[in-house]
């Protein structure tokens, strides 16, 4: 990977409001160029505004107007994007996120683990993949599917440098960050990785919601703000840190992927447990 500047946006999507959701996602867009930034990453549901079923009516396709925005948005500022919307695909529709770098567009990731809710009304996507950006090797995962140590761990066999994690969920302030202190640092460590998180505002059932947090390699905080205000946080994302995480060490400093034993984690494949 290279040296990445990323800008993570604490920011407010109003349902519905696409047209403006769009304008001000551009906004923060040229803001973030400006400082510098190479990559920028938006919450779950970004451009529609999330909220369970009503989300669905703004459904389109992935070359629809919202994608088209993006994508030239991308071109326009000359950097990454990664932003949410509904995406409807053969009839069905999913939480999804599009990543586009300089007028292209480079992918769609389709949420794999559906809340609960979301499961009512959505298709899941059947794919964890790694894009190749100029700026590294880039995988994506949503909301609560963070909260499964395989997926990351899937994404990071498969060369991801950079996990981005947007989020659409409730708690904010305190709780938002006790909640990710939790979880996210093993996910970075583990995996040697960096995680780059972002959670929307929300506007409706009594507010609240936001927070954003970047994580090293080593599983370290590199930045994270938890107020309520629309914003974003610089994070600067090293490639030699990177490289050194990913290079066998000590038993306490080490790339544990590659000290993995396959041969016994069968199991984790295994859906008898529940059945």
């Amino acid at each position: 990977m290279r040296d990445v500047k990323v800008a993570m946006v604490n920011f407010l999507p109003i349902l519905g409001d696409v047209e403006g959701n769009l304008s001000r996602m551009e906004e923060f867009t040229a803001l973030a160029k400006q400082e510098g930034a190479s990559l920028i990453c938006f919450p779950e549901l970004s451009a529609t505004g999330y909220s369970i079923p009503q989300s669905m009516q703004y459904a389109e396709s992935s070359d629809g107007r919202i994608a088209s925005f993006i994508v030239g948005m991308s071109e326009r500022h000359e950097i990454c994007v990664s932003a949410g919307f509904v995406e409807l695909l053969e009839g069905k529709k999913f939480i999804s996120q599009i990543l586009a770098e300089s007028g292209r567009k480079i992918g769609i990731y389709r949420k794999t683990h559906l809340g609960h809710h979301e499961r009512e009304f959505f298709h899941s996507g059947n794919e964890l993949p790694v894009f190749e950006t100029s700026l590294g090797k880039v995988g994506i995962s949503i909301c609560w599917e963070s909260r499964f140590p395989e997926v990351v761990g899937v994404l990071a066999l498969n060369g991801a440098e950079m996990i981005l994690m947007p989020y659409a969920s409730g708690p904010g302030g305190i709780q938002r960050r006790d909640i990710w202190h939790r979880y996210l640092p093993t996910r970075a460590r583990d995996n040697s990785v960096y995680i780059v998180a972002c959670n929307s505002l929300r506007d409706e059932d009594g507010g609240a919601g936001g927070g954003v947090m970047a994580l090293g390699c080593k599983g370290d905080v590199l930045s994270e703000d938890y107020s309520f205000d629309e914003k974003f946080l610089l994070t600067d994302l090293s490639a030699e840190e990177s490289s050194k995480a990913r290079t066998r060490g000590t038993m306490g400093d080490n790339y544990f992927l590659a000290e993995r034993r396959p041969e016994l984690y069968s199991d984790l494949a295994s859906d008898r447990f529940f059945n």
